[in-house]
């Protein structure tokens, strides 16, 4: 494969050929890429040993192995290139093993062609990595080759032994150099380390490597353990192999690496969510923070802040009376014992205002010592949204007390006085008018029943629900409302004796509005309503149908909305929308159907419980 020296050079390997063309087509569109493919594994390794790629996309399943196997050979190989896995139908335990064994990343190949533009920044950026490191390991190479040689040790070995060594290497193990000619490599190595160290050197006696290059853990004179990076190569001298190479006491780098990885855990652990201040403590208190932290508490300076404590930034006491330094530092210890709290807190900023928060705790280690990632959330507009929600419900509450009670009460008295009216009147007109007066007011009762209702429903606890008996609550509610319409023809076809569901006093009012709206907004002399129910699959399902007008397909969607009304009905549709609101509640579902061959069918559909 020839082309740009600077395009990123991928190897896709896969059998499944449509996958594989998708994926190079999608890749040759792209500025600055360049692709080739393999069948399985062994082909790829051979694709790998001819050409110099810069990152491998493989499928999870390969003729003869896994990707994950695939992956393994590469490294087993010294290959450390960007790594990408992709899987037919991904499932946890794939994504699991992938992650462990080391891949770059992991998608689904739908995922992964419907995401390709994501996949390939990933691609981009991995690979970037990966050569800005190699770069970085060359430059450091060729810089001890230049600079460093007089500061390193050199050595020689035959048959295992020492046969000769520098000064430099005698002196880090802390002998003379009279001392080590002699002695086996070995002795100067931590005990852990030595069969590693003991298949690397017969790797390069008799698998015929030339040159390798390793850190691995010394041994002083006095048992001290330094850190140690060894490069040798395999030379012919007087016709025996020999091992010629050099040692960096790396002791002072590694510390500083470990330092340089503390630094830079800290440095992700405080701006990986910038958008809320985030602060690291212990148990003496703050000791870092980022710059949204400063504005939260309104601070210049992180010295300035990290002089305060997280209870000289609160209130005395919290809200609910606990004394704010002691309670800080019970959540401190739980976290540093635990992992992790979640709590919510009152904070004072600099200035003295409170102001609440959400914080989170969470324990990390600096220097192997735990500390605590602080996640500090204002959520002040939460608590005012919530003191708002509060007063609304205290107003819905008295609303829902005037309709109870005064309301409801002079609707029954103008209902009482019409009915007089009615049978006391001599006219014709005279007495179609009280019987419209009448009208309106059983509506207007019926209206405020439903508001009610619908206010119980926005008050009422979801705590409150129980188990109900599905039959027993059709039965009673039909048998109410043959009552009060005897008119309809109302049949009822279904066994449910045994079928509960989970739901709270206001269930019967679903089946009742239901019932009703298919008598109310029927256009026929009779009126006819027939209910079932089916249960399947743990769910139950009711079935209302009516041989009404029907509602048209465009309404079907909106029906439930609040204050929809039906066609040519004068109602307000508070009804169906109060049926939404419960049914919604309990974990179900309704919708509307036609009916054949004509009308419109109800559908309920709820779980049910053993």
């Amino acid at each position: 494969m020839e082309g740009d020296s600077d395009a990123i050079r991928v190897l896709c390997v896969d059998d499944d050929r449509d996958f594989t063309e998708t994926f190079i087509d999608r890749l040759g569109r792209c500025d600055g890429f360049e692709a080739d493919t393999a069948t399985d594994a062994s082909e790829g390794i051979g694709r790998l040993a001819e050409t110099d790629f810069d990152c491998v996309v493989a499928a999870y399943d390969l003729p003869e192995g896994t990707g994950i196997e695939f992956l393994e050979t590469v490294r087993d190989r010294g290959l450390g290139l960007p790594f990408f896995l992709f899987a037919g139908e991904g499932s946890e335990e794939i994504a699991s093993n992938a992650i462990s064994a080391g891949v770059t990343d992991y998608f689904g190949k739908d995922s992964g062609i419907e995401q390709f533009p994501a996949v390939r920044d990933r691609i981009d950026r991995a690979v970037e990595t990966f050569r800005t490191d190699r770069e970085r390991d060359a430059t450091r190479r060729r810089y001890r080759e230049l600079v460093e040689q007089n500061l390193v040790g050199i050595y020689v070995i035959r048959d295992g032994e020492f046969v000769y060594v520098n000064p430099k290497l005698a002196e880090v193990h802390g002998y003379d150099r009279e001392s080590v000619v002699g002695m086996s490599v070995l002795d100067l190595v931590a005990p852990e380390e030595r069969e590693r160290v003991e298949e690397n050197l017969q790797r390069r006696l008799e698998q015929g490597v030339d040159e390798i290059q390793y850190r691995t853990v010394g041994l002083t004179k006095d048992g001290e353990r330094i850190d140690i990076e060894l490069h040798g190569s395999r030379i012919e001298y007087g016709g025996e192999p020999e091992i010629v190479g050099a040692e960096l006491d790396i002791t002072e780098q590694t510390q500083y690496e470990r330092e340089l990885e503390n630094r830079e855990a800290k440095y992700r652990s405080l701006f990986e969510d910038a958008r809320d201040a985030v602060v690291l403590l212990d148990e003496d208190g703050f000791f870092d923070c980022n710059e949204r932290a400063l504005e939260l508490f309104g601070f210049d300076s992180v010295e300035a802040f990290t002089e305060r404590t997280p209870w000289e930034l609160s209130p005395e006491t919290q809200p609910d009376g606990a004394d704010s330094k002691t309670a800080a530092k019970d959540h401190i210890e739980a976290a540093l014992e635990e992992g992790e709290a979640s709590f919510e807190w009152v904070h004072t900023r600099n200035d003295g205002t409170e102001f609440p928060v959400e914080v989170k705790l969470s324990r990390f280690y600096l220097d192997g010592d735990p500390v605590l990632h602080e996640l500090v959330r204002d959520i002040t507009e939460r608590k005012q949204y919530e003191r708002t929600l509060e007063e609304q419900r205290d107003t819905l509450e008295i609303l829902n007390q005037v309709l109870r009670h005064d309301v409801r009460n002079d609707l029954q008295l103008v209902t009482s006085y019409a009915e007089l009216l009615k049978d006391s009147c001599d006219g014709e007109e005279a007495s179609q008018h009280a019987a419209t007066v009448l009208e309106s007011a059983r509506h207007a009762v019926e209206l405020t029943q439903t508001a009610r209702d619908i206010a119980d429903v926005l008050l009422s606890d979801s705590s409150e629900t129980r188990r109900v008996p599905l039959g027993a609550t059709l039965e009673s509610k039909i048998s109410e409302i043959r009552s009060s319409y005897p008119e309809p023809v109302i049949s009822y076809e279904a066994r449910l004796s045994s079928v509960h569901v989970t739901a709270d006093g206001m269930f019967p009012s679903v089946f009742e509005n239901l019932i009703k709206n298919a008598i109310q907004h029927n256009d026929k002399a009779v009126p006819e309503v027939t209910i079932t129910a089916t249960e399947r699959d743990g769910a139950v399902t009711v079935r209302i149908a009516d041989n009404g007008p029907g509602i048209p397909d465009e309404q079907k969607e909106t029906v439930f909305g609040k204050g929809r009304k039906g066609l040519d009905s004068a109602g307000t549709g508070m009804g169906l929308y109060l049926v939404d609101t419960l049914v919604t509640g309990y974990g179900g579902e309704v919708w509307v159907e036609d009916n054949e061959p004509e009308g419109s069918v109800f559908v309920v559909k709820l779980p049910t419980v053993e």
